[in-house]
């Protein structure tokens, strides 16, 4: 699930992100995840 932020009381525009699954494979997907953000020039904090 996700939830946008438009930017509100001076925050830069954002995505909350929150994932289920098994926990063997949270750092794999995380992985993936984080590789295909920095391919569209995104940030992850």
């Amino acid at each position: 699930f996700s939830l946008p932020s438009m930017g509100e009381d001076g925050v830069r525009r954002h995505i909350e992100l929150g994932v289920k699954g098994p926990a063997e494979l949270v750092d794999a997907a995380y992985r993936q995840f984080e590789s295909g953000v920095r391919r569209l020039g995104g940030q992850i904090r």
